[in-house]
């Protein structure tokens, strides 16, 4: 929430205006009435957990709206924005990897992976006792995963992803108009540190070792590389470092990349997935309105979650963000990126219309739609610009 206080203040001090097309209209019209449609005939459909269905609605719609109106809003100082959000991801990548440090290192008692793995009772869907987990532990036959977010280690992975991913995306951003970083105009140590950043995010989603990480690995890898358009010799010493770094990382993970993905009773992609085989065509159209039909372990998937819902008002919903983010990316190379980013934390559990989720689009978004008002702005000149 405190995350989500500071987007609102970042989006009012860089903002300036808002522009719809037809097309967004028409997008947020059918998934709202799409919305207001299901909470009407199948309320259990929206949640099976709230006491009241109203509020429940209310919260959705406003948090939905927030997600839409970071696409709508132009940034009157694009560059200092860009600016602000690369600093911004920079100390996120930086912050995680050392609180990820510290709790690898079990020597402060309230962060470590037990007691964070203790985190999952709190989950409304998580069916574990605090005497379960205690009793595995203590008899050693209960191994946690690296995390530090909500007992979900694939969680931590896309935030990881979505920070690396802002700060690609603001850098390419100041690069391609013609900006000096302030890595590049003062000799602030921390700012010398922000090519390392990707690196840094690298390591953690590779040690995290969970399928979701391992694939944000290869995308950030990839992308990343081939951001880079000059091929200098140290462009050329790079790229070799970082293709190494990718083999390495590959040996040591690719026989479980090869069991996730392989195994067939994998409990992570079928919550993740299988309700998306039992759907039928109508549900694609007009959402689920049979509750009964849901799967018992929950909907663990943002993007099957938003069909159910809302049916073609979601799809549109989503397609409309999607492209606002290709072609807002495009004039940097990164379009492709961009939709991946938006569909990891889309996809990423079934909760979507979330302050955490928020503020993780934001941190897409709003690079996005600065480098798009700076693409748009009659005068790209820099000259009044102060480093």
């Amino acid at each position: 929430m405190l995350a989500l206080l500071l987007i609102i203040v970042v989006v009012f001090s860089y903002g300036s205006s808002f522009k719809i097309s037809l097309l967004g209209i028409f997008s947020i019209f059918i998934f709202i009435s799409s919305i207001f449609y299901t909470g009407i005939v199948s309320p259990l459909v929206v949640s099976t957990n709230s006491t009241n269905i109203f509020l429940t609605m209310a919260a959705l719609l406003v948090y939905s709206l927030m997600i839409f109106g970071l696409s709508l809003i132009r940034i009157k100082h694009h560059i200092n924005s860009l600016i602000f959000v690369r600093q911004l991801s920079a100390s996120l990548v930086l912050v995680l990897f050392a609180l990820l440090i510290v709790s690898e290192l079990d020597f402060i008692p309230f962060l470590n992976r037990e007691t964070l793995a203790m985190q999952n009772v709190g989950l409304i869907d998580n069916f574990t006792s605090i005497k379960d987990i205690e009793l595995s532990i203590n008899m050693n036959l209960f191994s946690p995963k690296v995390d530090l977010f909500y007992g979900e280690p694939s969680f931590l992975a896309v935030v990881i992803f979505a920070s690396i991913g802002s700060f690609i995306i603001a850098d390419s951003g100041l690069k391609t108009f013609g900006a000096k970083t302030f890595s590049e105009t003062r000799s602030d140590r921390f700012e010398r540190l922000s090519s390392l950043i990707p690196l840094i995010g690298i390591f953690i989603l590779v040690y995290i070792q969970s399928l979701s990480s391992l694939i944000y690995t290869a995308v950030t890898l990839y992308f990343f590389i081939n951001s880079r358009k000059t091929y200098k010799k140290s462009r050329l010493i790079n790229l070799l470092f970082y293709l190494f770094l990718a083999i390495v990382a590959f040996s040591f993970s690719y026989e479980y990349f090869l069991y996730r993905i392989t195994m067939e009773d994998s409990v992570s992609f079928i919550q993740r997935f299988g309700f998306l085989f039992e759907m039928n065509l109508i549900d694609w159209v007009i959402g689920l309105k049979d509750a009964s039909r849901l799967p018992e372990f929950g909907i663990h998937n943002g993007v099957i979650f938003l069909i159910t819902i809302s049916g073609l008002g979601g799809l549109c919903y989503l397609f409309y963000l999607l492209r606002h983010a290709y072609k807002s990316a495009i004039s940097i190379g990164l379009a492709p990126y961009a939709v991946l980013l938006i569909l990891a934390i889309f996809s990423q559990n079934g909760g979507m219309f979330t302050p955490n989720k928020i503020v993780l689009l934001a941190l897409i978004l709003l690079p996005l739609v600065a480098v798009r008002s700076g693409k748009l702005s009659p005068s790209r000149s820099l000259s009044n610009y102060d480093s």
